[in-house]
């Protein structure tokens, strides 16, 4: 596996200039306590890593002392818009709810200095490549990348059926719990919420990690499906974690903080068109298909979310037990809706900043197309829904009673087993209070 390229160190120096400038850090008289916001504090600047567009630190949360990560972004772009990959992330983390997903917390503005940090989940384990690199001389073994795939899988095939692309998808951007068993997808500054799962978009520049590149964003004429190039990058990671090496000795070079051209680009290009790879006897034949499956070079003809899924490589493995809700959530994703939720429609309009939801949104709402608005609404709707602890077996009635779900008549049909369970609690205790009774006296007798 090669050396990580580190990139721009962005955000660093102007951090640092306005901690010096706003006298920030005096907590017990010392100078290495900085603090973010009301609630929560870096101590002696700790970093964790430093991107292109942000720096991270390892931070507390000051009431509960918690570890937190805290993400530092200029807030501005050159003409001081507010920059895009800003708004996306921030978007996108406040929506995700996955145990293979890190977890978004709070979100602090220093409008002054023109700086947001965003406030995520501390994952104390590190990225994935260093795991290996420091930990597996040859690979992980087999067995354990089948482990750490079928979670990077659950959480991209979150991220997919809600019509969302990571786009940066690398072992960088995977970090690890403390015990190291237990991954989570990071950094969704370059995702995008798609109107339609195989949006074309057009390709400008170099955005993400070039040794991850599929081969389409090197060939096409600047268009692209986001969904394909994800699984590409599935393929690359899965390469990667068991021969620790990248399967067509890519060579990036780096000029000025920036990704240049590969200068063998031609020859790549090649070996990704003939899938011209290095492979192991170590590994298995149900491996190699898989990773055959997910490399192909023509994306129409690379392996689906549906594909992997199935695959005999992990099909039968116990995690895959996590993927047992698909179907009803597709359900709740997918189908049109009878009616609006004016609860939900208002919280969207506070926590997301959104002025007005005109008619035409909400015809899509209902609809339940692949508008952003309607991909937003899908989200608050099911995370709703999930808050509930028997959704399933609700969610599988409407499933065969109701082509539309229709949240008035969800509610209606929870309150109703609501009373109904009620009503049960009461007539059990009344029958243990006769029974009582009826033991006394036989007792007393």
């Amino acid at each position: 596996m090669r050396n990580k390229t580190r990139k721009n160190k962005t955000s660093e120096n102007n951090y640092n200039q306005n901690q010096n400038q706003n006298g920030n850090g005096n907590r017990n008289g010392s100078q290495n306590y900085d603090y973010i916001g009301k609630n929560y504090f870096i101590k002696n600047n700790e970093i964790i890593e430093k991107g292109n567009f942000s720096i991270v630190r390892k931070g507390y949360n000051d009431i509960t002392g918690e570890e937190v990560a805290i993400k530092i972004i200029e807030l501005l772009d050159d003409d001081g818009n507010v920059k895009d990959f800003i708004k996306t992330e921030i978007e996108i983390m406040k929506l995700m709810n996955h145990k293979y997903i890190v977890k978004y917390k709070d979100i602090v503005y220093d409008k002054k200095d023109k700086i947001i940090y965003l406030i995520i989940e501390y994952l104390e384990g590190g990225q994935l490549f260093d795991y290996i690199e420091k930990n597996y001389p040859t690979g992980l073994p087999e067995e354990d990348a089948k482990c750490f795939f079928i979670q990077i899988l659950a959480g991209l095939n979150y991220c997919h059926l809600r019509c969302i692309a990571h786009r940066d998808l690398k072992l960088e951007n995977i970090l690890l719990n403390k015990e190291r068993d237990t991954i989570k997808l990071i950094d969704f500054g370059l995702s995008e919420i798609t109107k339609d799962k195989n949006k074309t978009l057009f390709f400008s520049g170099q955005t993400g990690s070039p040794d991850y590149f599929a081969p389409e964003l090197w060939t096409s004429d600047g268009e692209y499906k986001l969904i394909p190039v994800d699984i590409w990058a599935l393929g690359i990671i899965l390469y990667l974690m068991v021969m620790k090496e990248f399967p067509f000795h890519l060579n990036t070079t780096v000029q000025n903080g920036k990704y240049s051209t590969f200068k063998d680009l031609p020859v790549i290009i090649s070996r990704m068109e003939k899938n011209e790879y290095k492979t192991s006897p170590i590994i298995s034949q149900e491996c190699w298909n898989l990773i055959h499956n997910l490399l192909q070079s023509n994306p129409s003809e690379r392996i689906t979310m549906d594909g992997i899924l199935k695959h005999p490589w992990i099909k039968d493995h116990p995690n895959m037990e996590i993927f047992k809700h698909n179907q009803l959530e597709k359900y709740i994703i997918n189908n049109p809706r009878k009616d609006l939720n004016e609860i939900i429609l208002n919280k969207m309009k506070i926590e997301l900043g959104i002025k007005e939801i005109s008619e035409e949104d909400r015809k899509s709402i209902l609809k339940s197309d692949t508008s952003k608005i309607s991909i937003i609404y899908g989200f608050y709707l099911e995370n709703k829904i999930k808050s509930k602890s028997n959704w399933q077996d609700e969610i599988k009635l409407l499933m065969k009673s109701n082509k539309t779900i229709s949240f008035s008549l969800y509610e209606k049909e929870t309150k109703k087993k609501n009373k109904i369970k009620k009503k049960n609690k009461k007539k059990n205790k009344k029958k243990k209070k006769k029974k009582k009774k009826k033991n006394k006296k036989k007792e007393k007798k």
